[in-house]
């Protein structure tokens, strides 16, 4: 918490963080052609701080509840880590027991491979089991 109000300069007075909040709105509306001069007018402060028009005026309030919403979004969204940017990450790759999983015309779940192995019995054909298949393979792969 204390890295993001460093970062957003969301310290001091009242009236510095009104001034603060007011240059990362009027940022955010520049950049957006969803919002017009009056919006911008409402967050615009005065010297001692007070916005021209109070952000919980009914009028404004969802239009700047919209800016805070799309502000926060895009600075999750577009994080930075030592490496490299971290866009939605999954842990996709971290487990050997995902399976893509498909549904038929009706809309019915098909089973997976692994559960279709399972199923089956190939032992006449002394063919191995899924599990034992996946092992050799794991084997292959390594060398």
């Amino acid at each position: 918490m204390q890295e993001i109000i460093k970062k957003f300069n969301i310290t001091g007075t009242k009236a510095e963080r009104n001034i603060a909040l007011s240059k990362l709105l009027q940022e955010q509306i520049k950049g957006d052609s969803r919002f017009g001069y009056d919006l911008l007018y409402s967050i615009c402060t005065d010297e001692k701080g007070n916005f021209n028009i109070p952000l919980s005026d009914p009028i404004n309030a969802g239009r700047v509840q919209q800016l805070l919403h799309s502000i926060i979004k895009t600075r999750i969204n577009k994080q930075m880590i030592e490496g490299g940017p971290v866009v939605q990450v999954t842990n996709f790759g971290t487990s050997k027991e995902l399976d893509i999983v498909f549904k038929d015309d009706k809309g019915n779940r098909l089973p997976t491979l692994r559960e279709w192995f399972a199923q089956q019995d190939f032992s006449a054909f002394g063919a191995p089991s899924y599990e034992e298949f996946a092992v050799m393979h794991r084997y292959k792969k390594a060398k």
